[in-house]
């Protein structure tokens, strides 16, 4: 049988807890079609999630932040996956998003018609190649400290954006309508849906656990409190 990877990465000091990954991984699983592939879904991380279905996998670096998100490109990673930030609600069969099998990330959800922000990389969800992870592990190592001085500003995906250029595919180009914005697209419009929506992403405050419609999708797949 076929398995798609989904991984997220949590790390302790911030605001993200364990109960947000078992949030996420309700979502997906609440919508993960009965006769569709098997998931994986792995949780890259320094403390306990404890939950059935999450396979913990301990990060090994102490990268600060959104730093810590370069982990997914370690070597003994293998395959392609996706990767989901913790602030991304599934509202749909999320499974076609591995159709990609090329390494694809998010625009900038603002400002998508303007060609001067068209090569921006948005790295809260992301399809990653092993490929494509290689050559981005091998520029960090270079000097991580270093990188994450450049470019503490716009942080890893800033860095991402030296690595790979323009050439990553963007959701929004290859599978139009399967990603949106919380704040763009679904806010707007009386917290309604698009059709043909998957995942709706937050990137930045607010955070689902602050809106009626984030709770209202986590109430529907978590036994949890965030």
């Amino acid at each position: 049988m076929t398995t798609h990877t989904l991984v997220c990465v949590l790390r302790s000091g911030g605001e993200y807890t364990p109960a947000h990954v078992r949030c996420l991984y309700q979502t997906v699983t609440r919508h993960w079609p009965i006769d569709g592939p098997a998931l994986k879904f792995v949780a890259l991380t320094d403390v306990r999630i404890d939950m059935p279905g999450i396979c913990e996998v301990p990060l090994r670096a102490d990268w600060p932040g959104w730093w810590a998100k370069l982990e997914l490109c370690r070597p003994d990673l293998v395959g392609s996956f996706l990767y989901c930030d913790l602030d991304t609600i599934v509202v749909r069969d999320p499974t076609t998003l591995w159709s990609v099998n090329d390494v694809t990330v998010l625009r900038d959800f603002y400002h998508r018609n303007l060609p001067t922000r068209q090569h921006l990389i948005g790295s809260g969800l992301m399809f990653m190649t092993d490929d494509a992870r290689a050559a981005v592990w091998t520029a960090w190592q270079r000097s991580p400290l270093r990188a994450m001085t450049l470019h503490r500003a716009r942080g890893d995906q800033a860095f991402l954006e030296t690595v790979w250029g323009t050439s990553p595919a963007k959701w929004q180009d290859v599978l139009p309508h399967a990603v949106c914005s919380y704040k763009v697209d679904v806010r707007r419009q009386s917290d309604r849906v698009p059709d043909g929506a998957r995942i709706v992403c937050f990137h930045g405050q607010p955070r689902p656990w602050h809106t009626a419609f984030g709770q209202q999708h986590y109430a529907v797949a978590r036994d949890v409190s965030v």
